[in-house]
């Protein structure tokens, strides 16, 4: 298990390089559309930049950008299957995007009650 974690640190590194890279030569050869995509892959295998509350404490503020994160996660699978999902499924989604920083189930509770606050598509 720790070797697995190690990957993915690498894995979360590397994307966060490629990612200033990218920032960087903005108006180069790289398109929008291009950087766009490139960021949407890393959301779905999961190696974006987690909220954690390392970064954001553990007040609203962190259940906030939580759900905002949730959203984003979740907005497309929703979407795909006909706008219901079980909790145990968002959970279990929700925790693979983030790799190794993963959310108790208390937190993902707590975020929910905050989708309506941030406006969420998902509420």
């Amino acid at each position: 298990m720790s070797k697995l974690m190690e990957q993915a640190r690498e894995m979360v590194n590397l994307s966060k390089t490629i990612t200033e890279r990218l920032r960087m030569k903005k108006g180069d050869d790289i398109t929008e559309d291009e950087t766009t995509q490139f960021k949407s892959y890393l959301l779905s295998l999961g190696v974006n930049d987690p909220v954690t509350k390392t970064t954001f404490g553990n007040g609203a503020t962190y259940f906030e950008k939580l759900a905002e994160e949730i959203t984003e996660v979740l907005e497309k699978p929703l979407t795909e299957c006909g706008g219901t999902m079980t909790l145990p499924e968002a959970y279990c989604r929700i925790n693979r995007a983030r790799g190794v920083h993963l959310i108790s189930p208390e937190d993902l509770l707590l975020a929910c009650q905050k989708l309506d606050k941030i406006n969420s598509k998902i509420t």
